[in-house]
């Protein structure tokens, strides 16, 4: 019978585990996934805030001009102001534009409507986002006619706006 000998350098080792490569890839690329799914995890609660302030300025626009429409005497002109949301936060700016509406303006047929309500544009402009972004709001407020001690000495009253930089 003859014998086979095997020397150590011949012989096959078989491993069943993972080389050291191997598992720096698989950690590397286990990172970067989970980085990506922080980083939209903080976009999407940035989001979140961002939709909240801007519910919550609409809210108080929404609440300011339904005010004005239950208001019995309404005074054209430009106003500012900022919506408080507590001591330590700061606010949301606002500027409301209130400008009568002319008879040029509205259709002949709804002229007669002009002795029993007085049809006023209504323009605000709220800024959130510490002023990045901002809102528009329009709407129409039908008022009580002036009467005769209210009635403006101009017949087309004049706004200036100054802008500032």
């Amino acid at each position: 019978m003859s014998r086979i000998s095997r020397s150590p350098s011949h012989a096959r080792y078989s491993s069943s585990g993972f080389t050291l490569i191997e598992v720096l890839v698989a950690l590397s690329i286990l990172a970067l996934g989970v980085a990506g799914v922080a980083k939209l995890r903080l976009t999407a609660y940035q989001h979140i805030g961002l939709t909240q302030e801007i519910q919550q300025a609409s809210y108080f626009a929404d609440t300011h001009l339904t005010s004005l429409g239950l208001q019995k005497s309404i005074v054209a002109g430009f106003q500012t102001g900022e919506y408080s949301r507590g001591e330590s936060v700061e606010g949301y700016p606002w500027q409301l534009l209130l400008s009568p509406l002319t008879d040029d303006v509205l259709q002949p047929e709804s002229t007669s409507l002009s002795d029993k309500v007085r049809p006023i544009s209504a323009d605000l402009l709220v800024w959130v986002d510490r002023g990045v972004r901002e809102l528009r709001f329009h709407t129409l407020i039908l008022a009580e006619p002036l009467t005769e001690s209210e009635q403006p000495s101009l017949s087309r009253p004049t706004f200036k706006l100054a802008v500032t930089e």
